[in-house]
C-alpha cells in the first residue's frame, strides 16, 4: 500500500532532533507504524514491535536488559505491553544524553501517557496521531492548509480573503462518502462497502477484546457494549450521564468510569462548554464526539447517507466529521488551539468555538445548501458578545457552493473549502 504523508511528521523529525524520546499516541490502526517506519527509513532507525511475541517476552522478563542490548535511534512500536521498559528507557537516556535515542508509539492513554508522563517527565514529548483528515487524503502539505489562516481571522473579509484562490474544489469532494468512512487509513482510501463493513466489526472485536480487558472488568464487557451503541446515537450532543445511565441500566458512577475509558482508548472524546470563567467550563455538560465518523456509522448500522437522513443522524455524523478535523488540525496549530462549544440556557449554541491565544474562532455547521437567517442567530449572537473582549471571528460551514459574508465579522464557507 502506498504511504500517504501525515501531516504530523514534519513535526515529529523536528521533536527527534529536540528531545531524547519522542512518544507517538492515538487509537489502533490509525498509521502509528506506518508513519513511524517511514520516519527510520530516512534516518536509519532500529525497529521493533511489540506485537511481536518474542521480543515481547524478552522485554518483560529483563527490561533493563532488553534496552541497553538496543542499539540508538531505536523504535519501539505499542510500548504500552510492556510498561516497565520506559525506566529502562530513562536510565540509558540519562547516561547517554542522546538526542532521538528513541520513537516510541502507544495505543492506550491508560498505559502509555500514564507511564510516559511519570517515568520520563521532562525527556520525552508527545504527539497524538488522529485518523486521516481530508487534507492528507488529498496529499495537502502542512503549509498549504487553509485552517491555520483562518485561526488568524478577525472580520468576515478576512476569512473570505483566507479561503485558497484557487479554482473550487467543491464538485471534487463526495463528502457524504467521506463523512461515512470516516479516516482510518485502511477504510478512508477505499471504496468498497463490504471490506468497510468486515474491517469494522473486525476493528471492534480487537478493540473488545485487547484494549477493554485491562480496563474493565469482564463481567462489565457486554454492558459497555450496550454503552458504546449509547455514545454512537448521542456523539455531537450534550452528554447528560443520569440519562445514559437510565438508558444502559446502570449507575451514574458507571458511566463516568466508562466514558473515560473511551477517552483512554482514544474511540471518543468529551469537549466542554466554552465560558469566560473556567472553572464554569469543567462543571456544565459536555458534549462527546466519536473519534471517528465512519466507525460511528457502523456501529449504528448506516450504510449510506440517505439511511443516515431516514434516522435523523445525517446532521450528528457530519458534525463528528467536522470535529475529526478540527482536532486533528487543531493540534498541529503552531500555537495551540482548544476546542469548546457554546450553548446558553435560551438554546443559542454555536458547534465549536477555537481559542488560540487571544483569538477566537465560532465555527457553525449546516447540513443543507441554503442557510436561513435561524442558521446563523446563535453564531452572531456570540461574535458580538465576545468580540468587546476579544479578537474575534465567525464561520458558518454549509454544504452549498458559495462564500459570502453574513456579517461584519462572519462569513459563510462550503464545508470543503474550509479544510481543503
Amino acid at each position: 500500500r502506498m504511504y500517504i504523508e501525515r501531516a504530523v511528521e514534519e513535526r515529529v523529525r523536528g521533536l527527534l532532533e529536540m528531545f531524547p524520546v519522542v512518544s507517538i499516541i492515538g487509537a489502533r490502526q490509525v498509521g502509528k507504524t506506518e508513519l513511524v517506519k517511514h520516519i527510520g527509513k530516512t534516518a536509519d532507525r532500529n525497529y521493533l514491535t511489540l506485537d511481536d511475541v518474542g521480543i515481547l517476552t524478552r522485554a518483560l522478563e529483563d527490561p533493563h536488559g532488553f534496552i541497553d542490548s538496543l542499539p540508538c535511534p531505536t523504535t519501539i512500536d505499542e510500548v504500552q505491553r510492556a510498561p516497565n521498559l520506559l525506566l529502562a528507557i530513562k536510565k540509558r537516556i540519562d547516561v547517554e544524553k542522546k538526542s532521538g535515542a528513541f520513537l516510541l508509539t502507544g495505543s492506550s492513554k491508560f498505559d502509555a501517557i500514564k507511564g510516559i508522563k511519570e517515568s520520563l517527565a521532562g525527556r520525552t514529548a508527545i504527539v497524538r496521531l488522529y485518523p486521516f483528515t481530508i487534507n492528507e487524503i488529498n496529499g495537502a502539505r502542512l503549509g498549504d492548509i487553509p485552517f491555520f489562516n483562518f485561526l488568524k481571522c478577525e472580520s468576515a473579509s478576512e476569512v473570505l480573503n483566507a479561503v485558497p484562490q484557487r479554482k473550487t474544489r467543491f464538485q471534487e469532494f463526495n463528502l457524504k462518502d467521506l463523512v461515512l468512512k470516516g479516516g482510518y487509513p485502511p477504510i478512508s482510501i477505499r471504496d468498497d462497502h463490504q471490506y468497510r463493513s468486515d474491517w469494522f466489526s473486525q476493528y471492534i472485536s480487537t478493540y473488545i477484546e485487547r484494549d477493554i480487558p485491562p480496563i474493565l472488568d469482564v463481567r462489565d464487557i457486554p454492558h459497555f457494549m450496550n454503552f458504546l451503541k449509547a455514545v454512537s446515537a448521542t456523539s455531537a450532543r450534550q452528554t447528560n450521564y443520569s440519562d445514559m445511565a437510565r438508558d444502559v441500566r446502570t449507575s451514574n458512577d458507571t458511566i463516568i468510569r466508562w466514558f473515560n475509558t473511551l477517552e483512554t482508548t482514544f474511540v471518543a472524546q468529551r469537549i466542554y462548554p466554552y465560558w469566560r470563567n473556567i472553572r464554569k467550563r469543567i462543571a456544565k455538560a459536555p458534549k462527546i464526539f466519536f473519534q471517528d465518523s465512519g466507525l460511528m456509522s457502523h456501529i449504528l448500522g448506516i450504510n449510506s447517507f440517505t439511511e443516515a437522513v431516514k434516522m435523523n443522524y445525517d446532521g450528528q455524523l457530519l458534525e463528528t466529521w467536522v470535529y475529526q478535523q478540527l482536532a486533528s488540525l487543531s493540534s498541529l496549530a503552531n500555537r495551540k488551539a482548544d476546542l469548546y462549544f457554546y450553548r446558553t440556557y435560551t438554546g443559542q449554541e454555536v458547534d465549536f468555538v477555537l481559542e488560540s491565544g487571544e483569538r477566537l474562532l465560532a465555527i457553525e455547521i449546516k447540513n443543507g445548501r441554503t442557510l436561513h437567517t435561524q442558521d446563523y442567530e446563535g453564531i452572531l449572537s456570540f461574535v458580538e458578545m465576545m468580540k468587546k473582549r476579544r479578537k474575534c471571528a465567525g464561520i458558518v460551514l454549509y454544504n452549498g457552493p458559495e462564500s459570502f459574508p453574513i456579517s461584519k465579522e462572519v462569513a459563510a464557507l462550503p464545508i470543503t473549502s474550509f479544510f481543503v
